[in-house]
């Protein structure tokens, strides 16, 4: 009989194949874990500073906390509460993509987002990350305020250039 990994199950007798299979669920739970703790290594707790776009004024995101839903420390499941320029709240994700033709679900780990539909209009705020050797974290935010009914009142604030400024 065959097992995991090609393994025959019989060659070492019933102690050898135990021991074996311990062996190898404990190195895929710990590949597992790295893979985990790597893929989420992005966020500092604290607040990231950058500069408006339009204005060159200061404009800040602090990160609050992150956690995941259900206890499952996956990129779908990560949830980042954000404080934009010091006033408001904001529960990020990442976007999830579902690709019916291959059947795959999985999340973008280019941004994080949040969105809310408003009366005449929606608002969105979204973090920007970078995923470059010794460059990890957030890179920009975009807040958004869309109103459908009238374009002119519609805002868009740029902060570019983030940097980790002090930890919470």
């Amino acid at each position: 009989m065959v097992g995991f990994l090609g393994k025959t199950l019989v060659e070492s007798g019933p102690l050898g194949n135990r021991h074996w299979m311990q062996k190898n669920i404990l190195a895929a739970s710990t590949l597992a874990l790295v893979l985990s703790s790597s893929a989420h290594a992005h966020l500092r707790i604290g607040t990231y500073a950058g500069t408006d776009a339009r204005t060159g004024a200061e404009c800040t995101v602090e990160i609050r906390a992150v956690r995941f839903e259900n206890n499952q420390r996956h990129p779908i499941n990560e949830r980042v509460e954000v404080v934009e320029n010091g006033t408001r709240t904001w529960t990020l994700r990442h976007p999830t993509v579902i690709t019916t033709a291959d059947s795959s679900v999985g999340a973008s780990s280019e941004t994080l987002e949040a969105a809310v539909g408003i009366s005449g209009g929606a608002e969105a705020f979204v973090v920007e990350m970078s995923h470059e050797q010794g460059k990890e974290g957030p890179t920009a935010f975009h807040s958004i305020h869309h109103d459908y009914r009238d374009a002119a009142r519609t805002t868009h604030l740029a902060c570019t250039g983030l940097a980790f400024r002090e930890a919470r």
